[in-house]
């Protein structure tokens, strides 16, 4: 699993090609925009970016768009964890590569268990700008929940230079960041 993971945001960032350029190889685009009105031909672009860079590239919420793309990974928000789900069966079909899963509460831990999916991104980890209203988890208990579970776990939500020293050693699998990475990216530009 990549150590670092920028999840892509159509508001923030509508062109992330400069956020991009800042990861090192090894580490995962993310790619959610979803309401983007060209949002195939924008997945096409980086998806050619991520391989030329040795990244992986994640499609979330559309496994269509993931299987056109030859995307590394097919991510589910965590509503999409309920329930039988086609689009899990489609991507075990014909997809080459990991599922991942958002998770936001001991439920949907147990649901991503039950799907067998390869890793889940847990927030909010710390007090984070994409949700500024949600508590956050706390160090400790996310240390907690990634010592209770076999399931490799991601840390999301508040992920900065200070935060991410802080979860050495947590039990996280990586990190994921959307504002750090974006931040860093508007400050070089």
């Amino acid at each position: 699993m990549p150590p670092l993971v920028l999840f892509t945001d159509e508001e923030r960032q509508p062109e992330p090609l400069s956020s991009i350029a800042l990861l090192p190889p090894g580490s995962a685009v993310l790619f959610r925009h979803y309401g983007f009105p060209a949002r195939k031909s924008l997945a096409l672009a980086l998806r050619t970016l991520c391989d030329t860079r040795a990244l992986f590239f994640i499609v979330s919420n559309d496994v269509d768009l993931a299987l056109e793309v030859a995307a590394d990974g097919l991510h589910l928000p965590e509503y999409r964890l309920k329930g039988p789900n086609r689009d899990i069966h489609k991507w075990r079909q014909f997809g080459e590569g990991f599922l991942t899963a958002a998770i936001h509460s001991p439920k949907a831990l147990i649901n991503a268990l039950r799907l067998e999916v390869d890793a889940a991104f847990l927030s909010p980890v710390f007090i984070s700008a994409s949700h500024p209203n949600k508590r956050p988890l706390g160090l400790m208990r996310f240390i907690k929940i990634c010592n209770s579970t076999r399931l490799p776990i991601y840390a999301l939500g508040g992920i900065n230079d200070t935060s991410a020293k802080r979860l050495i050693g947590s039990g996280a699998v990586g990190i994921a960041a959307v504002g750090a990475i974006i931040d860093q990216a508007n400050r070089k530009e």
